[in-house]
Parts: structure tokens; C-alpha cells; sequence
């Protein structure tokens, strides 16, 4: 991700007077660094890890997981060196369809999350699903507490 992003916005990303937030611009130079030979490869075990995942989806509609590992923190508490996107990323990754719906709350009362993973183009599918737990729970109307 930081190779493609560097790729399209070297130009601000190098600008160290272009105004972008400080967590930001380290992430995407990141890309500067990698050569063109390691993206191929990872490309290639991307093709590789995408025909393993699919296989073991065999048969399988949908992969439900948490869509992030905490509720949500203070801006104050949030590791800006770290993703938050442990769940998610490999459904990007992999060209997965997903889609996150609220489904309950922890015991301050913060919202939490269920992802809902299904094969690429299979939209349908993980909208589908996304429906029947709405008609079936009513967290989607809930709101945090002030």
C-alpha cells in the first residue's frame, strides 16, 4: 500500500512543506524505500495467498470477524505507529468484499463492530447478510453514550 501511494503522491509526500498530518506522510514514504523487484514479489504472493484464501472459502458464504480489536479511544490513546486495521486489511489485501455493521457495545456502553467478509464481487452476498442481521437486532439504531 505505501509503494502504490508513494508512487501517486511522491510529489506531496517529499514537499515537506505540504500540509499533511504528521502521522500521515511517514506511512506513505514508507513506499520511497521499496524496490521495484520486492513489489513484484509481494504482488506475486499476493495472487498466491488470494487462490489459498479462496479455496479455503470453498462453500463458504461469508467470514464474520470483529471489524477492529478495541472500541473506540480517545484521540490522545491512539498509537499512530500501529494500524488499527488488524481485522480488515487482509480483505483489502486479498480483493474481498466486506462490510461492518454495529452489533452490541462493551460496558461503557461503546459501540462494537462485526465484519462481514465475502468473496470478491460477491457484494451482494455481504449486503445481503448485512440486511438479514439489521431485520434481526436493532443495534444500528443505538447511539454511545454523551
Amino acid at each position: 500500500m505505501a509503494a502504490e501511494s508513494y508512487a501517486l503522491y511522491h510529489a506531496l509526500i517529499d514537499d515537506e512543506a505540504a500540509p499533511l498530518d504528521p502521522h500521515v506522510r511517514p506511512r506513505i514514504a514508507a513506499g520511497r524505500e521499496l524496490t521495484a523487484r520486492a513489489y513484484i514479489e509481494a504482488l506475486r504472493m499476493r495472487d498466491t495467498l488470494k487462490q489459498q484464501f479462496a479455496a479455503a472459502m470453498a462453500g463458504i458464504d461469508a467470514l464474520l470477524t470483529p471489524t477492529s480489536p478495541t472500541t473506540a479511544l480517545p484521540l490522545d490513546e491512539v498509537d499512530q505507529t500501529q494500524s488499527p486495521a488488524h481485522f480488515t486489511r487482509f480483505a483489502n489485501f486479498l480483493d474481498l468484499k466486506a462490510l461492518s455493521l454495529p452489533n452490541g457495545a462493551d460496558a461503557a456502553g461503546l459501540p462494537t463492530s462485526l465484519q462481514v467478509v465475502c468473496r470478491g464481487c460477491d457484494e451482494a452476498m455481504a449486503l445481503r447478510i448485512g440486511w438479514a442481521l439489521q431485520q434481526a437486532t436493532d443495534w444500528y439504531l443505538r447511539h454511545p453514550p454523551d
